[in-house]
This record gives C-alpha cells, structure tokens and sequence, in this order.
C-alpha cells in the first residue's frame, strides 16, 4: 500500500505553503505525523505531491519518499502548457503520482490536515479486508471540522448502508448565530446539519480508480481547458465513479476534532490539538 499526500496547494487563503508551516515540537509540518501514522499502519512508502521547486524534507521520515510534482500540462486531452493562476485541482494532483504508484493500492491525504493513527489504520485495514473493486472514505462530523478564524470548504456525503451514495462540494461554511452555514454549488446559502458526515479528503482507493479518474479529468478538460481558475476536484472524481458504478466506497465515521491549517489564525489550534493528541510536553515545543 502506498500513501498520497498532497502539498501543492497555494494556500490563499492562509497566504502562503500552509504544508510545510511549521507547528511541531520541533517545528515539523503536519505531514510528518501522517508520515508517521501511516509506518506504524503498514504503508510502504508515500508519494508526495508538490509544485515545481519545492523544498526538502525538514525532518526524517520514516517512509521512502517519492516526490512528484504537479504540472499544468498533466492532464487527459490537454496540449501544451496553459496559462494557469493555479494547480488544476486535487483530482489533478492524485493523477499526478500515477507513475509512481502504479498498480497498488492507495490512500490519499492533505498535507494540511492532521487525521490521526486511527483513520491511517482505518484506510489500511479497508484496503487490506475490503473487496476489490472497493475505495474507502474516513469521514468526519461537520460540526468537528469548522475553523474559528473564517470559512472552510467541505464536501457533504450522503451515505446509506455504510457505502457512500452523493458527495456535495459546500464552500463558505462557518459557525452563525443561525447555525452552520454554507454556499450549496448552485451558490444557494443554506443551514447545514452539524452531524452531517463530510471528507476531509481522506481516501483509500484500489488500482481501478486510476481508470474512472482519466476519464473524469479528460471530461473535465474538454469543458474547462482554458479557464485559468476553475479546478477539479477529487470528490468530483469520486462522485463520477460511483455514478459509473466502477466504484463502492464503504464509509468509517472518526469522532476527532479537526487539526488542521485553512487560515493562518488556524496554527495556534493545530498545535495545541497535536500537543493534546500526540501527548507532547509543552516545555519541549519550539
């Protein structure tokens, strides 16, 4: 089994490569836990998707490291290089370690988000136990997933039976005095419920993904080639699939408070929620 994780995102709204900000003891970025989590779950090496130029590794990782960087003309029915303002999309940056992983298994993580030993063994156990054909999704409540210092993006599931049926992309979501809101894709301003399961974009998928994926990028291309803003994302892709009935996705349900990076008011509370999950002496942080 092999583990994605996907750092090439810009990061506007924190303004800067959230990926790497530092928030460990030592000053290690989030992905050196889910680097971590994923050796003692059984993984055998990870693939890191990047930008051009990015930097080296700032500690040790305990998996072999594939980096692979992700490119505006990597996408199906794209000629030449287009003028972009941004990546293509999380859907674009997993088809970018395709090379690398190959025919195995995988799992597929942000490196902004921290998501805990258990989801890494949830992902593997799936990917070991579960049927061929079948991906997995550790969702998490929405009411546990919200920041205090401004918006985040969250695709809403709809599971029935344990297996995912619909994946909703909600932008704009954040704590009113009206409740949880959130704008609907048809830019409809709408109450969310605070128990509704959502992805935090932490999948396992099997090698047959790779298939549904190309066709759901060339599609996506077709239409949106040339706009230099528009991104496909990878619930999109998912959404695809199982519309396609190429894929199952059996869903776990983790009860954890996000720790993760969407503003840069965020770091104080990723710290502290790694300090208070990792067990981590505060005289020994950075």
């Amino acid at each position: 089994m092999i583990l994605i994780i996907l750092a090439a995102g810009k990061g506007s709204r924190y303004g800067g490569a959230k990926q790497w900000a530092p928030v460990g003891p030592k000053g290690e970025p989030l992905l050196a836990y889910a680097l971590n989590d994923a050796y003692q779950a059984g993984f055998s090496r990870a693939v890191l998707v990047v930008p051009e130029g990015s930097p080296t590794l700032p500690f040790e990782s305990p998996l072999p490291i594939t980096w692979v960087e992700q490119k505006y003309d990597d996408l199906p029915g794209i000629s030449g290089t287009p003028v972009r303002e941004r990546p293509w999309g999380t859907a674009q940056a997993v088809w970018a370690a395709r090379h690398a992983v190959g025919s195995s298994p995988f799992a597929v993580l942000n490196a902004d988000d921290y998501y805990g030993p258990q989801a890494l063994q949830q992902l593997a156990e799936g990917l070991k136990k579960g049927p061929p054909n079948a991906g997995i999704l550790v969702s998490y409540f929405l009411k546990n997933t919200l920041s205090s210092c401004g918006s985040v993006s969250r695709a809403l599931c709809q599971v029935t039976d344990g297996l995912l049926t619909q994946l909703e992309e909600v932008t704009h979501i954040q704590a009113t005095s009206q409740g949880i809101q959130g704008l609907s894709p048809q830019h409809i301003l709408k109450i969310l419920d605070p128990l509704s399961p959502v992805s935090l974009n932490c999948w396992g998928f099997p090698p047959q993904f790779w298939t549904s994926l190309e066709r759901t990028l060339a599609h996506f291309s077709q239409k949106y080639a040339h706009d230099p803003k528009k991104e496909c994302f990878l619930p999109d892709a998912v959404q695809d699939a199982i519309q396609a009935q190429s894929l199952q996705v059996q869903v776990r349900q983790s009860t954890q408070v996000w720790v993760g990076i969407t503003h840069r008011g965020d770091l104080r509370r990723v710290r502290e929620g790694l300090r208070g999950a990792l067990g981590f002496d505060a005289a020994s942080w950075k």
